[in-house]
């Protein structure tokens, strides 16, 4: 079994038997991404921003998407001919 410094026998064997419970990607990196945070080794000398990555981009996705339906309801806001308002027909 692993003896770690930082991880508990229990911890592992939660991790462990966490992974094999997950169905779909997002539980999964979502459980993994928390035994990471947990690790103390990790958490003090590796980056994290990373295992964020995904969230982070959606969420500036999302903003961005909201900021431009702002823009939009302005007229004049936007150009007439931007890319981005064939994409907001199709919504």
């Amino acid at each position: 079994m692993c003896h770690s410094y930082y991880a508990h026998r229990e911890q592992v064997k939660l991790f462990v038997l966490g992974l094999f419970e997950q169905k779909d990607l997002a539980a999964f990196k979502l459980h993994l991404r928390d035994f990471l945070v947990q690790l103390k080794e990790f958490s003090e000398g590796g980056s994290n921003a990373e295992l964020f990555l995904e969230e982070k981009e959606k969420e500036q996705a999302q903003a961005e998407q909201e900021q431009f339906k702002r823009d939009m309801a302005i007229p004049g806001m936007v150009p007439q001919h931007d890319k981005r308002r064939d994409t907001m027909s199709d919504m």
